[in-house]
C-alpha cells in the first residue's frame, strides 16, 4: 500500500518524518501535479550570519532550512509575486502567502534566492525541495533600507543563511531588521484583497454575503456547538452564541480577542469525536463570522499565512475566509472567480455551497440536505458573476 501523509497529523515534524519515509514512492507513483517546479524566495532579514555548525539528520527543526516557494505549475497564479513588492514589508507579506518549502540542512546544495527547484507537495501549504533545476535571480523594485548584504549573501554565499540558528544574538541586537511578523495587528483588513490580487469592493460584498447566512448578526464572535442525539445522519441540535446579549468567552476573552491556538484547543474535542450524541460542555464547533469548523481550521491555517500565536480577530477572520475562497480547498470556486478558462458557474456555486451550508446549490438547496440555505440560487449566481467580472477586469492588462 502506498504511504501517504494523513490529514490528521498535526505536528509538522511528524508530517515531515512521514513524508521523508515515502518521498521515493511519491515521486514515482503520484500524478505529475504533486511534483512541480518552484521559485525559491528567501527572507530579506536577518542581515548577517555566523559560521554553520555540524547538524545531524534527525527531524529537529534546527536541521531544516525553511523558505517560501512560488509554484510554476499554476498553484499561485492568483497570488501577487513577491518580485512586484514596493517595499521590504510588502515583499515579506507576499512571500509568506506562498508555499513553505523545507529541505534538510545535511544536503550538499542549498537553495539560493531565485533558484528553480523541483518540489513535492506534502499537503496543506507545505512542499519539500528535491533537486535544483536551474539558477535564477530575484529582482525587486525597492532598495534594501539596510544596505542589502542579506540579498548578496543569499545569492552568492555557500553557507545557508535562512534558519534562526544561523544567527547569533549579538548579530541581531539593535539592527531593527527582524522579519515582518504575520500578526493580527499588521492591518491585514485593508490589505486582504490586494493580498489575493482581487477586486476589493465585490469581494467585500462576497464575504458579507457569506456572513449573513453563517454568523449571528454578522458577529466575529459567533460560535456554535453541535451534537447528534440520534446519531450521525439523524438530525442534530445546535447551541450558539452570541445570544441574549451574552458572548461565549475563552479564558475570559471574546473570540475575536483570543489567540488562534486557544480557539483550536476548544475545537479539538471534535477532532476525535466528530458526531457527539450529547452536547459537549466546553467544546465549540464552528467559529467566527465565517463559521470555520475544526477540520478546516487545522488543515488550512498554514495556507492563510497566519500562525497559532495570531489573534482570531476581524482582520484575520477575513483573511481566513478569503483563503478558503481563493486557496487550495475549493478550486472550482477559485478558478471561476479568477476567470480561468474552462471553469463553470455551476461547479463554482456547488463548490461554494460545499464550503458554507447557508449558500444554495444551483438547485436552490443546501448541499447538506436538512439544513436550509439563506439565499436564493439566483442571487448567489448573480453575485458570483459580478465578482468574476470585477476580478478579471482588475487583473487584465490595461
Amino acid at each position: 500500500m502506498k504511504k501517504y501523509v494523513p490529514r490528521s497529523i498535526q505536528n509538522i515534524f511528524d508530517r515531515i518524518e512521514a513524508y521523508n519515509e515515502s518521498i521515493t514512492d511519491v515521486l514515482f507513483s503520484e500524478p505529475l501535479s504533486t511534483t512541480f517546479e518552484v521559485v525559491v524566495y528567501m527572507s530579506l532579514t536577518p542581515q548577517t550570519k555566523i559560521p554553520p555548525t555540524p547538524v545531524d539528520a534527525s527531524d529537529n527543526v534546527s536541521n531544516y532550512h525553511f523558505y517560501s516557494a512560488r509554484s510554476l505549475a499554476g498553484h499561485h497564479d492568483h497570488l501577487v509575486p513577491p518580485d512586484s513588492a514596493r517595499s521590504p514589508d510588502e515583499y515579506e507579506r507576499f512571500r509568506n502567502s506562498h508555499f513553505q518549502a523545507i529541505i534538510k540542512t545535511s544536503v550538499d546544495k542549498t537553495p539560493q534566492d531565485g533558484d528553480v527547484w523541483l518540489a513535492t507537495y506534502n499537503g496543506g501549504n507545505l512542499v519539500t525541495l528535491v533537486s535544483k533545476q536551474r539558477s535564477g535571480t530575484i529582482i525587486t523594485e525597492f532598495d534594501d533600507p539596510n544596505g542589502g548584504p542579506a540579498q548578496t549573501a543569499h545569492r552568492s554565499g555557500n553557507n545557508q543563511t535562512q534558519t534562526n540558528a544561523s544567527y547569533s544574538a549579538e548579530d541581531l541586537k539593535g539592527r531593527g531588521s527582524e522579519p515582518t511578523p504575520r500578526s493580527a495587528s499588521s492591518g491585514i483588513i485593508q490589505d486582504t484583497f490586494p493580498f489575493f490580487n482581487v477586486d476589493p469592493a465585490t469581494n467585500r460584498e462576497l464575504i458579507n454575503f457569506i456572513s449573513k447566512g453563517e454568523s449571528v448578526g454578522g458577529s466575529y464572535n459567533s460560535i456554535n456547538r453541535i451534537w447528534y442525539p440520534n446519531g450521525k445522519g439523524r438530525g442534530f441540535r445546535l447551541n450558539f452564541w452570541p445570544k441574549e446579549g451574552r458572548e461565549f468567552l475563552i479564558d475570559g476573552l471574546e473570540l475575536k480577542d483570543s489567540k488562534i491556538e486557544r480557539v483550536m484547543d476548544f475545537q479539538s474535542p471534535y477532532n476525535t469525536t466528530r458526531y457527539p450524541t450529547s452536547q459537549p460542555q466546553t467544546a465549540i464547533f464552528a467559529t467566527g463570522r465565517y463559521q470555520v469548523i475544526p477540520v478546516t481550521m487545522k488543515d488550512h491555517l498554514l495556507e492563510t499565512g497566519l500562525t497559532k500565536e495570531d489573534l482570531y480577530n476581524e482582520e484575520n477572520q477575513d483573511r481566513f475566509c478569503m483563503t478558503l475562497i481563493y486557496g487550495t480547498k475549493r478550486p472550482d470556486l477559485r478558478d471561476y472567480l479568477l476567470g480561468v478558462a474552462g471553469a463553470t458557474l455551476n461547479k463554482a456555486q456547488t463548490n461554494f455551497a460545499q464550503e458554507w451550508s447557508s449558500v444554495p446549490t444551483p438547485a436552490g438547496e443546501s448541499y447538506y440536505g436538512g439544513e436550509s440555505s439563506h439565499h436564493t440560487a439566483q442571487e448567489t449566481r448573480n453575485l458570483l458573476e459580478r465578482v468574476k467580472k470585477a476580478n478579471t477586469q482588475m487583473r487584465s492588462p490595461s
